[in-house]
């Protein structure tokens, strides 16, 4: 099956795109790849002055707010039909604050792989390649080592209705998703969805959405746990947008 890759674009229209990200637009093959854009017009201004092939544009596609679920519902048939899709907005992270995250969150839901060119932030590049809801979330950083003060902290997120994004040694990966399992299962209600985004732009790079259970068991089949990560803790159903 295919992959979504989000090409994160400069703010500025004059500057150039990231060298790896123009190298695989430069490569596009119309049979094998195909480019989703913003709005046609900055789209094509944008490819002109990256140097990029001019007989490519015709094969752009159009995804933006106005798309409707028989798009998407399109865009992921071309996906498992084997042709990978390149995400770009008119300038900045595509699926942060953006409507790429619903075709992100269906990726999730479809079981195909969503990564990124690179990107400097990974807080930011976790939270548009989770496909999580684009509202209000908590940036928690690093959990207290103490350990109530770091229940108590995780507990905090778990009562929270809005999302949180943790991160923290490699060697803590194992247990504070444990952490989280154990506080979660002493809670009722609707059990909430993680994004754990291990080893992000390297060639070992694995993003695992689901419940709690579901990504421990997922972990068991990595040979180490121990990775760099981002953990996002997702927010409330009843905070989602629909």
């Amino acid at each position: 099956m295919a992959k979504l890759t989000l090409i994160p674009t400069p703010l500025n229209e004059e500057m150039q795109l990231e060298p790896v990200a123009l190298e695989l637009l430069r490569n596009l093959d119309a049979k094998k790849q195909r480019v989703l854009v913003e709005e046609t017009k900055p789209a094509i201004r944008r490819w002109i002055r990256w140097g990029l092939p001019r007989e490519s544009v015709q094969d752009f596609l159009l995804y933006n707010e106005h798309s409707s679920p028989q798009d998407l519902q399109a865009f992921l048939k071309i996906l498992q039909q084997g042709t990978d899709l390149y995400l770009l907005s008119d300038g900045g992270l595509p699926g942060f604050c953006d409507p790429g995250a619903s075709l992100i969150e269906l990726c999730h839901q479809e079981k195909i792989v969503v990564t990124a060119t690179p990107f400097c932030n990974s807080p930011s590049l976790a939270w548009a390649l989770s496909g999580f809801p684009q509202g209000s979330f908590v940036f928690e950083g690093f959990p207290p080592r103490e350990k109530v003060a770091r229940t108590q902290s995780l507990q905090r997120s778990l009562e929270s209705p809005l999302a949180s994004i943790w991160m923290d040694t490699p060697y803590r990966l194992e247990s504070l998703v444990v952490e989280l399992a154990e506080l979660a299962s002493q809670q009722r209600g609707v059990e909430r969805e993680i994004f754990l985004a291990t080893e992000l732009q390297k060639p070992e790079e694995s993003c695992l959405r689901g419940s709690l259970k579901e990504v421990r068991t997922a972990m068991k089949r990595w040979p180490s746990l121990k990775r760099e990560f981002v953990l996002i803790l997702g927010p409330a159903p009843a905070t989602r947008r629909r």
